[in-house]
């Protein structure tokens, strides 16, 4: 599997223990995060991390 990010994968990885209320919270951040759209997490992502190698 190829990323944008290269480096920096999106990685989920849970503790060995979740409550659903812990599960909740990752899901509703998840998608918080996912719904400013492509275009404004891909210029973010630029802002921060890709322009500051020039």
């Amino acid at each position: 599997m190829r990323l944008l990010n290269g480096r920096s994968p999106l990685v989920v990885s849970p503790p060995l223990v979740a409550e659903p209320a812990d599960v909740e919270r990752f899901l509703n951040a998840l998608d918080a995060t996912l719904a400013q759209g492509m275009a404004r997490l891909v210029t973010r992502f630029v802002r921060e991390r890709v322009s500051t190698l020039w």
